[in-house]
């Protein structure tokens, strides 16, 4: 069939332009279908290898995920705290993790971490609180300038400014100086006294140390600066009283809360000569009573 050549057998077929025959072939050992079923068969092996890669790896991925919850959930209970403010003329009771009671006066600030006890158990506090704690239950009590380490007793603290005093009711506490580390043990009817710079001291328990009475909801005064039995009465009636001049008066007596601001007002000015004038619902003026000739 003219100058047409049939090639059989070969590789493929490839005509030069012009319809000239190439003068070589390129020889296969395999079928293109052959190397198609190698070609698939090593696609699958791959997935398969993918497959099981991805399956070893997920226990792992798990673990890791479980880390984060865990994580995130001793985050919140590390951090999460509680605070309570308890405003001028107001007063709160509260209940510890454990059992443990507390009574926080009035102008006083408390927090705690609920979630934390367990591990590390203290409580903050600024102003004036009474404790009842629970036997077995320890636990300090941390202020700016000390710190009260107790178990199973009761007693009262006072912090406020450069004051710190810490009251035994029942049982026995130590009582800490933050600022020396130096410590003292108090028992029941004695009172640590912390003074401005940072020595404790034992007093047994008087009167006129405890201004007012939270578990009597009482005013007990004994031979106290009038200054701070009037600073007292402001706490608790949240009321602001103005003294023009310099009063130095001791005073002495006790009243109830209960009672009207007005009340005690007049309890404590009489035995001075002084009046108070009330000049707005919460603000109040001491002042010389005017002898008339």
């Amino acid at each position: 069939m003219g100058t047409e050549k049939h090639i059989e057998d070969r590789g493929f077929n490839d005509i030069l332009p012009g319809g000239l025959e190439r003068d070589f072939i390129i020889p296969w050992k395999k079928s293109g279908d052959e190397v198609w079923d190698e070609l698939n068969l090593k696609i699958e092996d791959d997935t398969s290898l993918s497959t099981v890669t991805v399956r070893s790896l997920w226990p792992w991925v798990l673990v890791a995920a479980s880390l984060m919850v865990l994580l995130g959930i001793a985050g919140v209970m590390r951090f999460y705290k509680i605070e309570l403010e308890c405003l001028p003329g107001d007063h709160l009771s509260l209940v510890l993790p454990g059992g443990s009671e507390i009574e926080l006066n009035a102008d006083s600030q408390l927090s705690y971490f609920p979630y934390w006890w367990k591990i590390s158990r203290h409580v903050n506090l600024e102003g004036e609180a009474f404790f009842k704690v629970k036997k077995g239950n320890s636990f300090k009590v941390i202020s700016q300038r000390g710190e009260t380490h107790v178990l199973g007793t009761s007693f009262n603290i006072i912090s406020r400014d450069d004051q710190y005093l810490v009251e035994c009711i029942s049982g026995n506490v130590k009582v800490v100086s933050r600022e020396n580390k130096s410590s003292v043990e108090i028992k029941h009817d004695q009172q640590a006294v912390l003074n401005k710079s940072g020595e404790l001291r034992v007093e047994e328990k008087t009167e006129s140390n405890n201004t007012f009475s939270l578990r009597k909801n009482s005013f007990i005064f004994t031979t106290a600066p009038l200054a701070g039995v009037l600073q007292e009465i402001e706490k608790q009636y949240h009321i602001v009283i103005s003294v023009p001049e310099s009063f130095d008066y001791s005073y002495t007596g006790n009243f109830n809360r209960f009672e009207s601001v007005d009340q005690v007002l007049s309890l404590v000015c009489k035995p001075f000569g002084l009046i108070f004038v009330r000049e707005s619902e919460d603000q109040y003026r001491i002042e010389k009573e005017q002898i008339e000739n």
